[in-house]
C-alpha cells in the first residue's frame, strides 16, 4: 500500500465537503508529475487531504477507491483522474508550518515539490504526520467547528469559510456578510445573482454550507462562491438541465455538477438563468417521486 497527499482549496472543495459528498472524482490535475502520481495510485492507498492556500494544512485521510481513468474533464490531452473516498478527519489538523519545522518531514515531497498538487508519501512521512496530529493539545484535538446561532445579530459575522452550517434567517445574515466582505463587483454580482434565484423560486430556502451560500429546494439547487476573477453559481444536478442559452461555462466534464462562471462587467440573461433555476427545483422534485 502506497501513501499520497492532494491538495484542494478550501473555498473551492472543503474536507467538509468531500465528507458530505462521500466520494470524489479527483480530476482537472494538469501537470504531469502529479498525473503521473494519480496513475500510481492503486485502489487501498491512503492519501493526507490537504486544504492548500488558505489553511495551509493536511485535515483528514482519504482512501483511492478507484484507480485512474480518463479525465472527464479534460476537453483535449492525455490526463487521468482518479477517485477518493474520506476515511477519517485528523484529530487536529496539521499545518504546513510544522511540517516545516519538523526534522523528520524535510524530505516530503509537499515541501520539496510545492506547486505539485498530487505528491507521494512515504509510509514514515505519513505516520509522522498522524503524529504531529495526536500530540496535538487537548483543547485543540476536541475543539469541534462552532455552529452558527440560530439568530444572528445585525453586524455581527458570518463563519468563516469551512465553519459551521445554518439555514432560514441565521443563514441569511450570513449570505448579507458574505456580500459585505467580498464588496466591489463580485458582491453586487451574487446579490444580484441571488436575487434572481429567489425571484425564480419565491419558496427556495437559503442555506449556509462548507463557508459557502446554498440555495435549496427539494435538495440543493446550487452554491455560489466567490473568487478574485468570478463569481462562480454550481449547479448540483446541472448536467441533466437543459441549457438552451449555454449558460453553463465551467465544470463541464463531470456526470453531474455544472457552473456559470461571471467575470467582472459580464452580464447574465436573467430569464434564461431563473428558468435555469426552475428546472433544477423541478429536477430534484423528479427525484424525489
Amino acid at each position: 500500500m502506497a501513501h499520497w497527499l492532494v491538495k484542494s482549496e478550501p473555498d473551492v472543495y472543503s474536507w467538509d465537503k468531500f465528507k458530505t459528498e462521500k466520494k470524489a472524482v479527483w480530476d482537472g490535475v494538469r501537470n504531469f508529475t502529479a498525473r503521473n502520481n494519480l496513475r500510481a495510485m492503486k485502489k487501498g492507498d491512503l492519501v493526507l487531504f490537504y486544504h492548500s492556500n488558505e489553511g495551509k494544512e493536511v485535515v483528514g485521510i482519504a482512501t483511492v477507491s478507484k484507480e485512474a481513468f480518463a479525465d472527464p474533464s479534460a476537453k483535449d490531452g492525455d490526463w487521468s483522474a482518479v477517485e477518493i473516498t474520506p476515511k477519517k478527519a485528523l484529530k487536529a489538523p496539521v499545518t504546513l508550518a510544522q511540517i516545516k519545522a519538523d526534522k523528520k518531514l524535510q524530505g516530503f515531497a509537499l515541501i520539496k515539490l510545492s506547486r505539485l498538487s498530487v505528491v507521494p508519501a512515504t509510509p514514515e512521512q505519513f505516520a509522522r504526520v498522524l503524529e504531529l496530529s495526536e500530540a496535538a493539545p487537548a483543547a485543540e484535538r476536541g475543539a469541534e467547528k462552532q455552529q452558527p446561532k440560530k439568530a444572528v445579530k445585525k453586524g455581527v459575522k458570518g463563519p468563516k469559510k469551512g465553519e459551521g452550517q445554518a439555514s432560514g434567517e441565521a443563514a441569511s445574515a450570513f449570505i448579507d456578510e458574505r456580500i459585505r466582505e467580498v464588496g466591489g463587483w463580485r458582491g453586487e454580482t451574487l446579490a444580484r445573482m441571488r436575487a434572481l434565484i429567489l425571484e425564480a423560486d419565491p419558496a427556495m430556502i437559503e442555506e449556509w454550507k462548507w463557508g459557502t451560500p446554498v440555495w435549496s429546494q427539494g435538495g440543493i439547487v446550487c452554491t455560489g462562491e466567490t473568487y478574485k476573477q468570478v463569481v462562480k453559481l454550481t449547479f448540483a444536478q446541472g448536467a441533466k438541465l437543459p441549457d438552451p442559452s449555454q449558460l453553463f461555462n465551467s465544470s463541464l466534464g463531470g456526470n453531474m455538477r455544472r457552473a456559470i462562471d461571471i467575470h467582472e462587467d459580464e452580464q447574465l440573461d436573467a430569464r434564461a438563468f431563473k428558468a435555469l433555476v426552475k428546472a433544477a427545483v423541478s429536477a430534484n422534485s423528479a427525484k424525489k417521486r
